[in-house]
């Protein structure tokens, strides 16, 4: 274990280092451009910025940059990027497992078995949910596609479920540390289930068109114990337990899920721009997947071949755009404009990491922002300034950043051909 943990150690710092020289940062440090670019652009949030800590503000804004051949360079510039600080990542966590699951099918190596394959699930512990049908497919047929659909575009509980029972607790985050996310915790389903319940997860059985099961998958029990990644995750100086009482001390996150904001924020980047990082800290799934994912990050709802999500007043176009729309229902994204992002909220926690795309003005950027909003400080009670502060706080960071990128020279405008054509008919 101790020797696992060291040679864990040398491979994250041998990402990060390489990761990191493609990088070129302008004079003065990444936090010092936000910091002013903030104070100058965002003049109604000076309240915010003066007390950053109580509302737990991170930033990371990456700026892309193409050479004669179109190859990209990273420059990042982040605010408050601090590792050391609990952020709660929420349906976050989602993005890695929809990558995760794809890995898993091709590394499976069975004829026939694909995202497109039939599966039901089954129980076989506590707080197991069995499932034998997507209730929001015309067919009612669940297939791993239909899940990361489901997850990625309207953000669905029950399909991460699935896709936490398909992977197992072990396996996720062996991965995530392979891949150098050495303090990532993806430990919970998204229900009320105790920890000992959370290592266990059920059987799979996929089947061919004709009906024939190709995979059966047993259930799985995690023993391993993980430390927890931060030293200080309480938030908050009360919350309300599973009976509604009011428990006097802040919650502790060390037995829920954990990504922080740069590890999401780099997640997106090697789906992205997979060419600029080591082939082994690439995703391991095919460019058919890789463009599937995408897809995915960028379709509006109404996109989709579910029939459920074409309700507006349900699934509006800007469901899960917090940064440049905010909570606007009935705000319209050009069709020249796709946002690739992935977006998390609970518990007062507001995030959202996005690879920004303008094909008719040829502009493209990351940006990655979290805000905390409970001011009074009680967590699940319901009582957070989401509409009062946090998405009107993201929409005007992310508008303010779009008129930025829309007005900076560069040498080299991108092709964006690559991602404009996921959405042509």
């Amino acid at each position: 274990m101790y020797k696992w943990r060291l040679l864990a150690g040398v491979a994250i710092f041998l990402n990060l280092f390489f990761h990191l020289s493609f990088a070129q940062p302008l004079p003065g440090d990444g936090k010092g451009f936000l910091a002013r670019f903030i104070h100058d652009k965002l003049p109604g949030y000076h309240y915010l910025f003066s007390n950053p800590a109580k509302y737990r503000i991170q930033i990371i804004f990456t700026q892309v940059d193409r050479d004669k051949n179109n190859r990209p360079k990273l420059t990042t510039y982040s605010y408050r990027n601090l590792s050391g600080e609990f952020i709660s990542p929420a349906s976050m966590v989602k993005l890695p497992l929809s990558l995760l699951s794809l890995e898993k099918l091709n590394s499976v190596k069975v004829p026939g078995l694909t995202k497109e394959s039939p599966y039901i699930s089954d129980s076989s512990f506590r707080c197991q949910v069995p499932s034998r049908k997507d209730h929001f497919t015309l067919d009612s047929v669940l297939t791993i596609s239909s899940t990361i659909t489901e997850a990625l575009v309207v953000s669905d509980n029950e399909a991460y479920n699935r896709l936490y029972e398909f992977l197992g607790q072990r396996e996720i985050n062996h991965r995530m540390w392979d891949l150098g996310y050495i303090n990532s915790r993806i430990i919970q389903r998204f229900s009320v289930c105790d920890s000992v319940a959370n290592r266990h997860t059920g059987g799979f059985t996929f089947f061919d068109n004709k009906g024939a099961a190709i995979y059966r998958q047993a259930p799985q029990y995690n023993s391993e114990v993980y430390p927890r990644p931060l030293k200080n995750m309480v938030v908050g100086k009360g919350y309300l337990d599973e009976r509604n009482h009011l428990i006097k001390r802040g919650m502790d996150f060390s037995k829920r899920n954990y990504l922080s904001l740069f590890m999401v924020d780099d997640i997106l980047k090697r789906v992205i721009f997979p060419e600029i990082f080591p082939v082994n800290k690439q995703w391991n799934i095919t460019l058919p997947d890789l463009d599937f994912i995408r897809r995915q990050l960028a379709l509006r709802p109404a996109e989709t071949e579910i029939p459920a999500f074409r309700i507006k007043r349900d699934y509006w176009e800007t469901y899960t755009n917090y940064l440049f729309y905010g909570c606007e229902e009935d705000a319209l994204i050009p069709e020249n404009i796709r946002i690739f992002n992935i977006v998390g909220q609970s518990f007062g926690f507001l995030s959202d990491c996005a690879y920004y795309t303008d094909f008719a003005n040829r502009i493209e950027f990351f940006l990655s922002a979290t805000i905390y909003v409970n001011n009074d400080e009680i967590l699940n009670d319901g009582k957070y300034e989401y509409k009062t502060i946090g998405f009107p706080f993201m929409k005007q960071l992310g508008q303010a950043i779009v008129e930025y990128e829309r007005q900076r020279k560069v040498k080299y405008r991108p092709d964006l051909s690559t991602m404009e054509k996921l959405f042509r008919p």
